[in-house]
């Protein structure tokens, strides 16, 4: 398929896929470890077995059933259970196919966590408790499992992740300061160093020389307990293609009982809590209509009292911030109280840089939520889902480590440590999630990050009155512009850079759509194809074609894959090139520069799971018609993806593919095999 666009847009898509970013250093270096082949010999000593399980450094892994087993872990594990337990009496009554975490995965023999990556979060140091402690380092974890599945009478062995993290969050301080904690994490291993000597260069002198259990502060998890696929169309969840729940819940280590206690987490409430309660609501009101607070608030730095906040979040994908339940602050605050402040500042002499009204001042507090910072410029709800270990299939393994958010905060972050190991006070400013701290951006050039293909945008809908609170994303890159793609009264003006619609290119959306709501936090949200007229002057693209009068798809230009026709499936689609003229790995067309061929689930693939061991459905061979050559979009840690969805690995090395998440086997909870023997 040949996609018409102009030779300038052509090139720069080449250009930005090809070359290396203009950084001095990759952007995570001295600030995470990412490499897979490192972080999987890490996992020898820094593995779950290791920090929670008693084990010695490299003294094996230990299995689930023995690690909820362990001393301290008992609130963990019956939390997690019941949770799993609440979900299955909701949603699991006639199903054959369970949505819901299969719990022989929690507690049994075989599972276990990974070791995904190692993140510094020393830019948390202006957190309370953690100033001392000199922030954090995250030592991130996956949960996988491996065995033998039997799916009728046909057995295979299969293994894989699912999407759950177990975050062990450790304070930076080992006992010698915040400069030398900072200066072993900026002492990265040579770029020449072999696997090995990085290995070394981390256990001994480096990021993780010193590190201990001892250090462990607390325990987040972050996982998909519901997934319901698009088939189920009630209370809008065809609407959305599916609908996946994902649970956040923090448990921090109790000096006194010996245990991980589940504890509140930061910034997140429950609305339904302030919608019921009058007084609860003013006292919520009254904790952030502070002077004080709302200067945090606009750097990025606020913290409600505890007493306000919840023990538990929920996040809802696909949807990201369209999505009600990713928004607790709407509808709460008071709206009067806000410009009375405003006005008290201004009388002030003072101009806050990210909140110039009451639409970014709610902005601002859903951003600093948990949910609201895991559905913003993520990976179905995961900012760090980490790349796989060589032995997953190419077909279901993550090649990007990060989301584009993770990414675009790493300029930022590194400035923090390194004045840190220069004994300076560091600057913690942030600004939204969304987009990187506009400080940072030129440590992106070369990379389309800030700005580039599908990053966040905003557009006024009224272009006489833009709102100055989010002023720093309303620029594209060059030969991009921003699109409103979604349409939703929650999230006015936000959309995303994409080429002209003259000119459109593999990976972009294919219809526009609106998003309408019902009354209270847990109401269903529903979203609709929209059907706009073609905008004065505008053309559609080259050999488009126009649309039956009588068609349930949108007019929309993007509306563009051949032989297709309605909703895209995943909210807005991905225009993609059907087969490939390209050998795996490498470019699917000649016309298409940002196209990669990869195997491809394709149609019969859940029957497939159905009827065999899912291993067998992954494998592509003549046997096999459910897998097939397909060319989606190219992409890397500088070309990222749209939001939500995730760069997988293809056949070539260093290279991936854009792919929606639950097409992706190890990021979907269901259709897992429900007879497997370790």
């Amino acid at each position: 398929m040949k996609v018409s666009r102009c030779p300038f847009l052509q090139l720069a898509a080449a250009l930005l896929l090809l070359t290396v970013p203009a950084v001095a250093h990759p952007l995570d270096r001295g600030l995470a470890i990412v490499d897979p082949a490192v972080v999987e010999k890490l996992d020898r000593d820094f593995g779950v077995a290791q920090m929670l399980g008693g084990v010695a450094p490299g003294g094996g892994t230990i299995s689930n059933d023995k690690l909820f087993a362990r001393p301290g872990m008992a609130e963990v594990r019956k939390y997690i259970l019941q949770r799993i337990e609440d979900y299955n009496q909701e949603f699991n009554h006639g199903h054959d196919d369970p949505r819901v975490l299969d719990v022989r995965f929690v507690q049994g023999a075989i599972a276990r966590f990974q070791l995904a990556g190692v993140v510094n979060r020393m830019d948390r140091g202006f957190v309370g408790e953690l100033k001392e402690a000199c922030g954090e380092i995250r030592l991130i974890y996956r949960l996988f499992y491996k065995g033998t599945a039997t799916v009728g009478n046909i057995s295979a062995p299969v293994e894989s992740r699912l999407p759950m993290t177990l975050n062990v969050t450790l304070k930076a301080n080992t006992g010698d300061g915040c400069a030398a904690a900072a200066k072993r994490w900026l002492d990265a291993p040579p770029e020449t160093a072999s696997v090995a000597e990085q290995v070394q260069h981390f256990k001994t002198k480096g990021a993780l020389a010193g590190v201990k259990p001892a250090q462990i502060d607390r325990l987040e998890f972050n996982y998909q307990i519901l997934r319901r696929p698009a088939g189920e169309a009630d209370n809008g969840v065809g609407d959305f293609g599916g609908r996946a729940e994902y649970l956040l819940s923090v448990f921090r280590w109790s000096k006194q009982d010996k245990a991980f206690v589940r504890n509140r987490m930061e910034n997140q409430i429950d609305p339904e809590r302030f919608q019921k309660s009058a007084a609860d609501r003013k006292a919520l009101n009254d904790a952030v209509m502070l002077l004080d607070f709302l200067r945090d608030l606009d750097n990025g730095r606020a913290m409600l009292p505890t007493a306000l906040t919840t023990r538990e979040a929920i996040s809802i994908s696909p949807g990201g911030q369209t999505r009600t339940r990713n928004r607790p602050f709407d509808d709460l605050m008071d709206e009067a109280r806000f410009q009375q402040l405003m006005a008290q500042l201004k009388a002030k002499g003072e101009r806050l840089q990210n909140i110039a009204s009451f639409e970014g001042f709610v902005a601002r507090l859903n951003d600093l939520t948990c949910a609201g910072c895991h559905q913003t410029r993520a990976i179905a709800g995961f900012h760090f889902p980490g790349a796989d270990w060589a032995a997953a299939p190419k077909i279901n393994a993550v090649f990007v480590a990060g989301s584009p958010h993770f990414y675009g905060d790493l300029p930022r972050r590194r400035a923090i440590v390194e004045a840190y190991a220069k004994g300076a006070a560091p600057n913690f400013r942030r600004s939204f999630a969304a987009r990187p701290e506009p400080s940072t951006v030129a440590a992106l050039a070369g990379t389309q990050i800030a700005g580039g293909w599908g990053a966040v945008c905003y557009k006024p809908p009224d272009p006489n009155k833009p709102d100055g609170s989010f002023t720093a994303m309303t620029s594209c890159a060059e030969g991009l512009e921003c699109q409103i793609i979604t349409r939703s009264k929650r999230h006015p003006g936000m959309g995303m850079c994409l080429p002209p619609e003259t000119s459109v290119q593999v990976g972009d959306p294919l219809e526009i759509t609106t998003v309408t709501y019902g009354e209270g936090s847990n109401a269903f949200d529903h979203e609709h194809l929209s059907k706009p007229e073609p905008e004065a002057g505008r053309e559609r693209a080259p050999g488009v074609g126009e649309l039956p009068e009588n068609s349930t798809t949108s007019k929309y230009i993007r509306q563009h894959q051949r032989g297709m026709s309605g909703f895209g499936g995943f909210p807005a689609g991905m225009l993609r090139i059907r087969g490939c003229s390209g050998a795996p790995g490498e470019q699917a067309s000649p016309d298409n520069p940002e196209s990669i061929c990869v195997q491809m689930a394709d149609d019969g693939f859940n029957k497939c799971v159905s009827e065999k061991p899912f291993s067998l459905c992954l494998a592509a061979n003549v046997q096999n018609p459910v897998v097939k050559p397909g060319g989606p979009r190219a992409c890397n840690v500088a070309s990222p993806c749209r939001e939500d969805y995730i760069c997988t690995g293809s056949e070539k090395a260093g290279t991936g593919a854009c792919i929606p998440p639950y097409f992706v086997f190890q990021f979907r909870v269901d259709r897992h095999p429900s007879n497997i023997s370790p």
